[in-house]
């Protein structure tokens, strides 16, 4: 007999598939308020302690951009809700942590260069897949070379300085056509004597004339350069010409030594057909008969030389 199927697993009741229905429609009937994706700031007495469960840091980046005077701080919480995300923000610090969510990150950090921010005019936002861009107006900031403060300039001082400036009276001109009074010239130089420009004068004639000098020394380096460069090419030209005329006289030569050989070599073969013609024509031999021979004569021979 087969064993009926569990309707129920080992988890308990809540993993049945009515119970799941019936989660599905308390969502349904109860759905979280849309947000624009900005998460709740909260004041440090709301934030609960880091000792409800262990946290981890998430991974975070911070940008001074001085043109703008703002600090953006960067946080990655990656599929975390918007409403599950606390952010305390304060002058010298920033706060952040995730308690009410399952990942539990927490993120305390203080600005850097002793920088001091405006809380009131503070902008957080969080991006699709989960990026906290938070911007930080600056108000106060410490150079790192001269450690000196560095104070935004307010908009109360800049219309001081120009209410300043406007109430500076204006220079009003003369109407009887007097010229103002001009400030004290330079004292002029010492008379010169004769000599002293006489020498002056001599210095520049030699200055000119030494420039002339080389000058003309270049151009005539530049001249003999030239010609040695014509002479060159003029020589090149005549040793080609030279060898282009041996190599003609040579080709004529060889091409009359052809002729020749030619022309006598028609004379040889007109002689030889003459000779042929007058000669009578040669008739076949007889094939030669064999001789009987006998060889006692031989054996004889031998047997007396032994």
């Amino acid at each position: 007999m087969p064993k009926p199927k569990r309707t129920t697993s080992k988890k308990g009741d809540d993993a049945t598939p009515v119970a799941k229905r019936a989660r599905s429609q308390r969502r349904r009937a109860d759905p979280s308020p849309v947000s624009n994706k900005k998460p709740r700031l909260t004041s440090a007495s709301e934030t609960p302690s880091s000792s409800q469960a262990t946290t981890l840091i998430p991974p975070h980046s911070m940008k001074v951009r001085f043109k703008l005077k703002r600090l953006d701080v960067r946080v990655d919480l990656i599929r975390i809700p918007d409403k599950y995300i606390s952010l305390d923000v304060n002058e010298s610090t920033l706060h952040l942590d995730t308690f009410q969510y399952n990942k539990k990150f927490e993120l305390n950090l203080t600005y850097p260069q002793g920088i001091k921010v405006d809380t009131a005019k503070v902008s957080a936002t969080l991006d699709k897949p989960g990026i906290l861009r938070v911007e930080l107006p600056v108000t106060e900031m410490l150079d790192l070379e001269t450690g000196k403060l560095l104070r935004k300039k307010s908009s109360s001082s800049s219309n001081r300085k120009k209410a300043a400036v406007s109430a500076k009276p204006k220079s009003s001109k003369k109407s009887n056509g007097e010229k103002p009074a001009s400030a004290p010239r330079e004292k002029q130089k010492g008379h010169r004597s004769a000599e002293d420009i006489q020498t002056e004068k001599n210095k520049m004639m030699e200055k000119i004339e030494s420039f002339n000098k080389e000058q003309d020394d270049k151009r005539a380096s530049k001249l003999l350069k030239e010609k040695e460069r014509t002479e060159y090419m003029n020589a090149k030209e005549e040793a080609k010409l030279s060898k282009k005329k041996k190599s003609e006289e040579l080709r004529e030569k060889s091409l009359q030594s052809t002729s020749a050989a030619e022309k006598k070599k028609t004379t040889r073969s007109k002689s030889k057909s003459g000779t042929a013609a007058s000669k009578p024509v040669a008739t076949r031999r007889s094939p030669r008969t064999k001789k009987n021979v006998s060889f006692d004569n031989v054996v004889k021979v031998k047997k007396i030389k032994k």
